[in-house]
Parts: C-alpha cells; structure tokens; sequence
C-alpha cells in the first residue's frame, strides 16, 4: 500500500447507532475532495473539499522504489510495476475518520509533515479545520476538545486535551 494513494476509512461512533465511512476516488483526489457517509438515525452523504498539499515527485518515487524493493521483483517486473504505479500529484485528503461524542466527525489527512483534521458538524456542516503533527494521534473527539496520544523522538508517549475554538 503507498501512503499517497485513496483509502477508505470507517469507524463506528462512540455513542453507538451509527457508522462512518470515509472514501475517496482518484479523482476525487486530485480535486482536494472526499466523501463521508454517516448511516444510522441522523444519516448524510456528502462530498467536502480540503487544501491537501501537493505531492512532490521526489516524495512519490521515493515511496514507490520503497515499496517495490520490498517485493523482490526482477527489473522487469519492477519497471513494469512502476509504470502501472499511479501518479497522484496530492496527499490523499481522507486517510483517518474518528467519530465525535457529539455527533461531529473528524477526518485526517496527511502532509509531508502535518496531518490537517477537516471538522464536521453533527448535521453535516463542515465547521473548520486544522493541524497537528503526524506523531499526534487522536483518540476522541467533540467539536470543543480533542484527546490524543503525542508521540515524541524517543517514543515516549504524553495524553494530551487540546480545546478547540473555530475561528
């Protein structure tokens, strides 16, 4: 799996009675968009768009001769594997869901260095976004506070309460 390409993403929420799903087409990715379906009472499918930074080339065939390496293939089969590689020239915008206490939805995506969290109201509304670093990992959410686990150089692992004001 390339950490560039469109993935799907669900999550059931915390409170019960509904699932989220995230997904995202190519084309869709290349447009900064993704689609977030929440089945259950208060139910929505709607499509929202993101600034998802650009994909550097350097970045995209770094991963790709990554990946490749690790499958032990002849030349041929790697070149041949290469040019069946797609090319994306963004992030994907929807790599991470996680379902709020309050009916929000937070969905994440990554940059080279950030990952940007685009807020979804409970009706269906997208509210703000904003970003944290790649070693922050959310773990609840409300459309006022977020818990996380922050990740430093050594691995050590510090719970974290952000309070989240939407400007």
């Amino acid at each position: 799996h390339f950490p560039f390409c469109p993935r799907g993403a669900k999550r059931v929420n915390p409170q019960g009675g509904s699932l989220v799903a995230v997904r995202q087409s190519r084309a869709q990715q290349e447009r900064g968009e993704f689609t977030v379906t929440r089945a259950g009472a208060r139910g929505f499918t709607r499509t929202y768009t993101t600034n998802a930074p650009p994909l550097p080339r350097a970045t995209l065939d770094s991963a790709v001769d990554a990946v490749l390496k690790r499958g032990k293939l002849s030349s041929a089969q790697a070149s041949a594997a290469r040019s069946r590689t797609p090319r994306p020239s963004r992030y994907a915008a929807a790599e991470i869901v996680v379902p709020g206490r309050d009916g929000s939805i937070f969905v994440g995506h990554s940059g080279p260095v950030l990952r940007r969290w685009t807020v979804i109201r409970s009706d269906g509304v997208a509210a703000f976004e904003f970003d944290l670093p790649k070693a922050t990992f959310i773990h609840a959410v409300s459309l006022h506070a977020l818990w996380a686990v922050e990740v430093d150089e050594d691995g050590v692992e510090t719970p974290v309460r952000y309070r989240l004001v939407p400007r």
